[in-house]
């Protein structure tokens, strides 16, 4: 089956323009070589494995999520139990819990009555605006962050982190959706900016746990990223955020555009 039979050309073209940029920031990074970023360089790499395998779960909708979906909920889990010191952690069992439901409704975009096409982008979406918020937090915290917010649960955390973070997903958020044509602009800046503060707050959420176990990352699965845990942080509350978004609001005969 040809793959412009599974995803619409809108899509096609926003997964290319991702690659896009992928392809020269690495470049530019590679080339530049500084030690200073040689941690963000090693996130930028690990996309070539995620924009992959993001992009063929949508484009294999509605079963490609539900793989993905369990996949992700499979490793994680197996990185919490192979933790030592993981009976000593109570957190350890909230985020276990948060990490089973939070993950499962991006499986459950199918009992969402949008359509393929729209289930799709607004899947893309989801994974796309996560990454994004997660990177220009890292990056704005990185070059400007001065003041902490939560310096016990996550020393790294920062208000110019989540501010740069919030910016980034709030206009990432309009240029994506308004070409997806997913709703009107204030609805896509509404969303972006929430998410990105419900994304900030799983990945608080994560690093407090960590805290409490006494590590850095929760496996090294990934070059640059650590475990998936450590990838899917913010994914276990933006996933279940937009879904509930659409069920209840946005696809509900009270919008108003």
């Amino acid at each position: 089956m040809a793959l412009s039979s599974l995803a619409s050309s809108k899509l096609l073209f926003a997964i290319a323009m991702l690659l896009v940029v992928l392809i020269v920031a690495s470049g530019f990074f590679h080339w530049r070589q500084r030690t200073s970023q040689a941690e963000l360089r090693q996130q930028i790499d690990a996309w070539w494995i995620f924009l992959p395998v993001v992009s063929l779960a949508v484009c294999a909708y509605p079963i490609g999520p539900i793989m993905l979906s369990a996949l992700m909920m499979g490793l994680g889990l197996r990185e919490l139990v192979m933790q030592k010191s993981v009976l000593r952690a109570n957190s350890v069992y909230f985020v276990g819990v948060l990490l089973v439901l939070g993950l499962s409704c991006t499986g459950l975009f199918p009992t969402l009555e949008l359509g393929t096409t729209a289930a799709q982008s607004w899947l893309f979406y989801l994974f796309a605006l996560t990454a994004i918020n997660d990177i220009c937090q890292f990056v704005m915290g990185k070059r400007f962050g001065r003041h902490k917010i939560a310096p016990r649960s996550s020393p790294n955390k920062t208000w110019e982190g989540l501010l740069g973070g919030i910016a980034g997903s709030t206009v990432f958020s309009l240029i994506l959706g308004l070409h997806l044509e997913l709703g009107s602009a204030l609805h896509l800046a509404g969303l972006g900016f929430a998410l990105a503060i419900i994304g900030f707050m799983g990945d608080l959420v994560f690093s407090h746990t960590k805290r409490q176990l006494g590590i850095k990352d929760f496996s090294q699965l990934i070059p640059g990223h650590g475990g998936i845990l450590d990838r899917v942080d913010s994914l276990v509350l933006t996933a279940p955020a937009l879904y509930l978004w659409l069920s209840y609001w946005f696809y509900s005969p009270f919008r108003i555009d």
